[in-house]
């Protein structure tokens, strides 16, 4: 028998030698996470296990969970972040741990074999809560997102994702408001207006406060215009999701917006209009002016919700007429100084509901209460001999010095009473200068009426 040569020997231990690397890499528990080698130990979401046995490891898993349900889980956008509560994701222990123990299970007859390392991602399932949310974002790619999450919480129990987004600028953007109004204000004050909000992009959960935003145009000095932008502004809000959190009833009103949907504002009264995006999208003001129109549009990404508002429970104010009396007016004729106009109080509701769903909210947005315009008549004086309903000062009993002074006050032009009659044409006399009878009190029926902010008579102080 011929003797080997060492060449030969080389040969076939190298040979040899691939063949066992080669087994134990075709191993089925050869993938194995880089981690785990680093480490020589198997892992679970990436906690380290050096034991197999089942309450060990179940008890390590308990805590490690425990400390990561402290932490909301986060999900970071490139516009802000959707926080979730852990509560959402339901953990499955024992069967991550039977998984555990069925990949790093070893044969007795595989003794010689270094021990199995493997890396297993812990077992769990979402609320669809946190679909319906990562949803509420248009620019999430939600199935890669989802998966991502399964990665990350499984593998390493993070409590921040970064979300899988698509090119937003690669959405376009819908309009969710319009409103077209006739410019019933100064054309050079409304375009430095328009100049200023043109484009202008309110981000999510940003308050915009209009007059934060105008205050510094020095050369602007028309609050008709600034009233009239405002009433623009807040009746797009009206028609979007948007929160108001401030905004205040124009006591002129203008003829093209209907009561309740337009805004005043005053910065030295501290009377702003002010509102927040409650969306995960920033949303996009333009203007456009053309035949003495202006158009004002609010666009953004598509939402899931629609919105709408609504008026109800309107009611005309009947106005009074107020009779004054002048010297200056001839006997049997009388003339028209206010022709008088009905006010009205009208409540302002939104409905907001979902697009893909059947969630539906009505919120009353504002009562608001224009008083009405008095009727104003002027007639003559009366004459000294009682008619016109005034007794003479001999049969009222009157002395010289009382007619006198009576006379004097009729030389005055004006005399400060005024008859007011309802809408049934009853006659009160609300003056709160003067009477029939300039030494008696006043009744409590011959006081000036005065409404409150709802359209309530109010109760004069005192009383």
């Amino acid at each position: 028998m011929h003797k080997l040569s060492n060449k030969k020997l080389i040969k076939i231990s190298s040979i040899f030698l691939v063949f066992i690397l080669t087994l134990t890499e075709i191993s089925p528990f050869s993938n194995v996470a880089a981690a785990s080698k680093k480490n020589d130990v198997s892992t679970i979401a990436g906690i380290q296990i050096d034991t197999d046995d089942k309450n060990e490891i179940k008890q390590l898993l308990a805590e490690k969970l425990l400390q990561w349900s402290e932490t909301p889980l986060l999900i970071e956008k490139s516009h802000g972040t959707i926080e979730l509560d852990t509560s959402l994701i339901q953990f499955h222990v024992n069967e991550t741990i039977e998984q555990f123990l069925q990949k790093t299970h070893q044969p007795w007859y595989e003794f010689w074999k270094k021990n199995i390392l493997v890396d297993v991602p812990i077992q769990f399932t979402m609320d669809e809560k946190v679909i319906d949310m990562l949803r509420s974002d248009a620019s999430i790619v939600i199935d890669e997102t989802i998966e991502k999450v399964n990665e990350e919480i499984g593998y390493f129990l993070t409590n921040t994702v970064q979300a899988i987004q698509s090119n937003i600028e690669s959405i376009d953007e819908e309009q969710i408001a319009v409103v077209v109004k006739e410019i019933e204000v100064n054309n050079s004050s409304l375009e430095l207006l328009i100049e200023r909000l043109e484009g202008y992009t309110i981000q999510p959960d940003e308050q915009l406060s209009y007059i934060e935003i105008v205050s510094n145009l020095v050369e602007l000095n028309d609050p008709e215009a600034l009233d009239f932008m405002a009433s623009l502004l807040y009746t797009l809000v009206l028609q979007s999701n948007y929160s108001i959190l401030e905004r205040h009833a124009n006591p002129v009103q203008f003829k093209s917006f209907t009561p309740g949907t337009e805004a005043h504002v005053n910065q030295v009264l501290s009377k702003d209009l002010l509102f927040t995006n409650p969306n995960v999208v920033p949303g996009t003001f333009h203007f456009s002016v053309e035949d003495n129109y202006v158009t004002a549009e609010l666009f953004s990404l598509p939402l899931d919700v629609d919105a709408e508002f609504y008026q109800r429970d309107k009611q005309e104010i009947l106005p009074r007429t107020i009779y004054r009396y002048s010297a200056d007016i001839a006997q049997n004729s009388e003339k028209i100084v206010e022709v008088g106009k009905s006010g009205v109080k009208v409540s302002t509701y939104r409905k907001t509901s979902e697009k893909f769903g059947s969630f539906e909210t009505d919120n009353l947005i504002s009562t608001d209460f224009y008083p009405p315009t008095h009727r104003v008549i002027l007639k003559p004086l009366p004459k000294a001999d009682g008619s016109n309903g005034v007794l003479s000062g001999e049969s009222s009993g009157m002395n010289e010095n009382q007619e006198n002074e009576s006379s004097n006050q009729s030389a005055n032009n004006l005399i400060d009473e005024e008859n007011k009659s309802d809408s049934n044409g009853a006659t009160l006399n609300t003056d709160a200068g003067q009477n029939d009878d300039l030494n008696q009190p006043m009744d409590k029926k011959d006081e000036e009426v005065i409404y409150d902010k709802g359209g309530n008579i109010v109760e004069p102080p005192g009383k």
